[in-house]
Order: C-alpha cells, then sequence, then structure tokens
C-alpha cells in the first residue's frame, strides 16, 4: 500500500480500512483511511492507496471466511454438539 503522506506501509490481515472518499469513475485506486490496525501495519488514520483489484480480492476473502464459519455454526447448532 501507498501511504499517501508518509510513503510505504503495510496492511494485514485483520486490519479495518474504510473509504477516505469514492475513487473517480476511471480511477484504478482508492483513497481508504486506516481505522484499527495491528503491530507492522499503517498507522490507524493513515491514508493509504489501494487498488480496485485489491478491495475486491479483500472482499472475497470476508466473503468466504464468513460463509465457512456461518456452515460451520449450523453444522454445530444441528449436531447439538458445539
Amino acid at each position: 500500500m501507498e501511504d499517501v503522506s508518509e510513503g510505504e506501509c503495510f496492511l494485514n490481515t485483520g486490519d479495518l480500512i474504510g473509504f477516505s472518499k469514492l475513487p473517480a469513475g476511471d480511477s484504478p485506486l482508492a483513497e481508504m483511511k486506516v481505522v484499527a490496525s495491528g503491530s507492522n501495519s499503517c498507522r490507524p488514520g493513515e491514508l493509504v492507496q489501494v487498488r480496485l483489484t485489491d478491495l475486491q480480492e479483500m472482499l472475497n476473502g470476508f466473503s468466504e471466511r464468513v460463509e465457512d464459519n456461518m456452515k460451520r455454526v449450523s453444522a454445530c447448532s444441528a449436531s447439538g454438539r458445539c
């Protein structure tokens, strides 16, 4: 990720980002604001440029994890052995 203010920093699994502003219609990048992060990640409050393709991959990965966990919860409650 490119930190808009200071150079390069990195986002890791579990970091929370949100749109700082919506990307222009033809832009391949979105300006995101780090809301919460772990150690060795971009600091909260920093603005970073993220490729839209990377955002899509993040969303897809998150959706897969939610779906997998919902299946586990369903299987657990169906068997009564949680």
